[in-house]
């Protein structure tokens, strides 16, 4: 009524009858928050035991990926934004597939023909390597890749590569995302966003001996992502819990599909270098023997052990080689750390399982 808001009213309807009566705006109160905190824990549980795409940023998803078209050192990106050559639904005949997921890299800061993906091939002939790494995705991106683009393409066996560096990195959160219900609301409001992809920016020549950024940058880097090495336990649980709910996501996939499911973790430089351990360490006003370093392999080969899923860690491969593996100044795999990671694939790997 006029001048009365607070006043909530309810409307009856019966056989020849129609009456309105007036509602105790407690009660109107109370079923809105009953409705809420019911919403709130169906979601959360169903969330912890059936993770789902939508209660991720779908708009993020879309805007990762590659725009087709655009070139990688000369190489176009396909048609379904990936760095490799055309996808086709139909198999050649005697063909292998391996959907390959991952961050830039798996993508490649190095020319198509220099990447792993490409490079396993050689060593697998009858198999067939698709690229869907995606330039600044997480674990909880792997998955929507695997949901939306790699299942389309019938893959015997999914590999996916998680980065020590910045895999397990604890990410702030926005403030509708401590509430799983008023999560799900804002990003399905989003899933109709039409897709844009980014500029993956590598129209210029590779050269092995590039300095893509300053020691300065680099190092800024490094010590932005030495928090997987010196956050506090509580910290890092909370994010490596994540990716494990993501892994647990992508192996229920496969294990339904009756695909083989494989995880590799690719090493953090600073892991194995002494030089940037000191420096990165003096930078955080730290002991450099109290980081601790090998914190994403101890747990993750732990996790995966119980879970029963394969795992590789290249850490040890990337300690004893005596190569420089990375670009200078970078955080990517140069092409003798590509051809690296290829060797370091254990034949039992490359033969047809599901």
């Amino acid at each position: 009524m006029p001048g009365n808001w607070t006043r909530a009213w309810k409307v009856s309807v019966r056989v020849g009858h129609f009456s309105v009566k007036r509602v105790q705006p407690q009660k109107w109160l109370f079923a809105i928050a009953l409705t809420f905190f019911l919403g709130e824990i169906s979601l959360r549980v169903a969330q912890h035991y059936h993770p789902t795409v939508l209660m991720r940023h779908p708009n993020r998803y879309h805007q990762l990926k590659a725009r087709p078209g655009d070139l990688s050192y000369g190489f176009p990106v396909n048609a379904d934004g990936f760095k490799d050559r055309p996808f086709t639904l139909e198999k050649f005949p005697d063909e292998y597939r391996v959907a390959v997921l991952g961050d830039s890299f798996v993508f490649g800061m190095i020319p198509y023909e220099y990447g792993f993906c490409v490079l396993l091939e050689d060593r697998a002939p009858s198999f067939r390597f698709m690229n869907f790494g995606v330039i600044g995705a997480s674990p909880e991106d792997y998955l929507a890749v695997l949901e939306k683009d790699a299942m389309r393409f019938s893959p015997d066996a999914v590999w996916v590569f998680l980065y020590a560096g910045n895999d397990f990195m604890f990410a702030r959160r926005s403030w509708y995302e401590r509430s799983a219900l008023i999560t799900f609301v804002y990003r399905l409001t989003k899933v109709a966003r039409t897709y844009q992809g980014q500029d993956i920016r590598q129209n210029y020549r590779y050269d092995d001996d590039m300095m893509p950024f300053t020691r300065e940058v680099y190092m800024q880097t490094q010590t932005r992502y030495a928090r997987t090495y010196v956050d506090t336990e509580q910290s890092f649980r909370g994010q490596f819990n994540l990716v494990l709910s993501s892994l647990d996501a992508m192996h229920a996939i496969c294990r339904r599909a009756g695909v083989a499911f494989r995880v590799v973790l690719l090493p953090d430089r600073q892991q194995f270098d002494a030089d940037i351990q000191g420096e990165v360490a003096r930078r955080l006003s730290r002991d450099p023997n109290t980081v601790d370093w090998l914190r994403p392999q101890r747990l993750l080969e732990q996790a995966l052990y119980e879970r029963q899923i394969s795992y590789l860690d290249l850490l040890p491969a990337f300690t004893a080689s005596a190569q420089r593996l990375y670009i200078n100044h970078d955080i990517h795999l140069n092409i003798a750390g590509n051809r690296l990671v290829r060797d370091t694939i254990p034949d039992v790997w490359l033969q047809r399982d599901r």
